[in-house]
């Protein structure tokens, strides 16, 4: 089964996605191979700032256990992913895509931080991100495992038009496979009660020209880990990219920050790897099980006649109630 085929196919599927697979006839076959023999799942990665929403990660330190549903309404909904801490409950990670100025964003957060909720934030900006295929050249079929390269991998690299109109039902495809990520086109229409070819136009002239989706996250097991990897150097992109499962690197204010799914068998491996790599360079690794992790979708809802709409006022209202929940 297992041929040069086979990771040509998981090559494209990451760089274009599986969306318009009907398209591509070269490869249709081996991807419903794909989809109905493995645990086969296919994530977008966003570059949102094409329709307008910056990217930050931060990091909180709170005095009290912050709960799923608090930290994404204390944001209206811009929240798309929250990194527990294994060690410390206190500690939560957040990236936010948000249209609103630091100044503004952050308001919520110092409410909490005068009442004493939170004792401390640490914010970072995304200035760029590089996007990698998950090396399956570097899979070994039989036992599902991968093994680290000797080489350096490159980043994709994309052409967009970053001027296309994006309406509401666009955001709404993107939602739905953020959500469903095994899900195809069709089923997406389907659920969201469109006909095909209006959802097929809507990725060719608006998604695909906007470059909002930069690639995506395509595995064939469960993940069971993620690791966050900051780092200052650039170089050292070229020893963290041999990790096969390296899919992402934000660029930050402060540096790099890198993101490595797998599985428990290949962390320790993983782990060893980093340490040798930590001799060259600054490094803090951040090890987060898989139900340490939420992931949110676009909020589409706040998209209202082409502009986003997030409210500071309802965001201070939110760090009001959690001060009376936790201070009562």
């Amino acid at each position: 089964m297992i041929n040069a085929d086979i990771i040509k196919t998981l090559y494209e599927l990451q760089k274009s996605g599986d969306l318009l697979y009907d398209n591509m006839q070269d490869i249709s076959n081996t991807f419903l191979l794909l989809r109905n023999t493995f645990h086969y799942s296919s994530y977008p990665i966003l570059r949102t700032e094409t329709i307008g929403l910056n990217r930050y990660f931060i990091t909180i330190y709170s005095n009290y256990i912050l709960n799923t549903s608090d930290i994404y309404d204390l944001f209206e909904g811009s929240v798309l992913f929250i990194y527990r801490n294994l060690l410390n409950p206190y500690s939560v990670n957040i990236l936010l895509s948000t249209p609103l100025k630091e100044h503004f964003f952050t308001k919520p957060l110092d409410y909490l931080q005068d009442y004493d909720v939170i004792y401390y934030y640490n914010m970072d900006k995304i200035y760029d991100h590089f996007t990698y295929p998950i090396d399956y050249s570097s899979f070994n079929f039989e036992k599902r495992k991968f093994q680290i390269r000797d080489t350096p991998r490159e980043y994709f690299s994309f052409n967009f038009d970053p001027t296309k109109t994006i309406e509401s039902q666009d955001l709404k495809i993107i939602k739905e496979k953020q959500m469903y990520p095994s899900y195809t086109l069709k089923e997406i229409s389907k659920e969201l009660e469109i006909p095909y070819l209006e959802a097929k136009n809507r990725v060719m002239e608006h998604i695909i020209p906007n470059g909002i989706i930069s690639s995506y996250v395509l595995t064939l097991q469960k993940p069971e880990f993620i690791l966050l990897i900051y780092f200052e150097e650039k170089d050292t992109i070229s020893y963290i990219s041999r990790i096969p499962e390296l899919y992402l690197i934000y660029q930050t204010r402060n540096g790099y920050l890198a993101h490595i799914i797998g599985q428990n068998k290949i962390l320790f491996k993983y782990i060893e790897y980093i340490t040798r790599i930590k001799r060259k360079d600054q490094i803090d690794l951040n090890i987060i099980p898989h139900n340490y992790i939420k992931s949110f979708p676009i909020p589409e809802n706040r998209y209202i006649e082409g502009k986003w709409n997030f409210d500071v006022e309802e965001m201070i209202k939110k760090a009001q109630y959690l001060v009376k929940k936790f201070k009562k």
